[in-house]
């Protein structure tokens, strides 16, 4: 079965995919944050090339482990990748302590350039309900940003029948 990083998706469509497709990586992606999170860790480097996407199963495998700190370390994410320097957050360049909330951060802006725009800023094109979910997880202050995995999952699973209609399998390919 093809499973391809993120990164390659990206280059394929610079212009972005359609939303509906994003959205199952995005929520495929949530469910390895919470789990993640739940085990006490972050990840640390949530970045298009981390992200291993099964595209027949729409499954996703979150890779590449070696920036990653327990919550109880107290320590910072020991170092970006300076390809995706763009997708961290403030508190990975000032070594400030990590929180679930940098996973987020960092997925998020996967999300924004998979919808063909920039880190750190949804595109104008999404519907208002996923950009402001996007927009939370985006905040600069850790505080005001969206720090569930769980949640966040669960407030876009309340969102596809209104936004999208019934759900049904969508084939992704390259």
């Amino acid at each position: 079965r093809p499973i391809v990083p993120l990164s390659r998706v990206i280059a394929a469509y610079p212009n972005g995919i359609d939303i509906r497709d994003a959205v199952w990586m995005w929520r495929r992606s949530l469910l390895a944050l919470i789990y993640t999170h739940h085990c006490g860790l972050i990840h640390g480097a949530v970045t298009p090339d981390h992200l291993l996407l099964d595209l027949e199963a729409h499954g996703v495998v979150l890779a590449d482990w070696s920036a990653a700190v327990t919550l109880e370390s107290h320590q910072p994410i020991p170092y970006l990748s300076p390809a995706w320097k763009e997708l961290y957050p403030p508190e990975v360049s000032s070594k400030a302590l990590p929180c679930p909330a940098a996973d987020l951060y960092m997925l998020a802006g996967c999300m924004c350039r998979l919808l063909g725009g920039v880190a750190g800023i949804p595109p104008s094109h999404i519907p208002t309900p996923l950009k402001r979910l996007l927009q939370g997880c985006l905040q600069e202050a850790t505080p005001r940003r969206l720090d569930s995995a769980s949640w966040l999952h669960t407030e876009i699973d309340s969102l596809l029948v209104p936004l999208f209609g019934p759900r049904k399998f969508r084939p992704f390919t390259l």
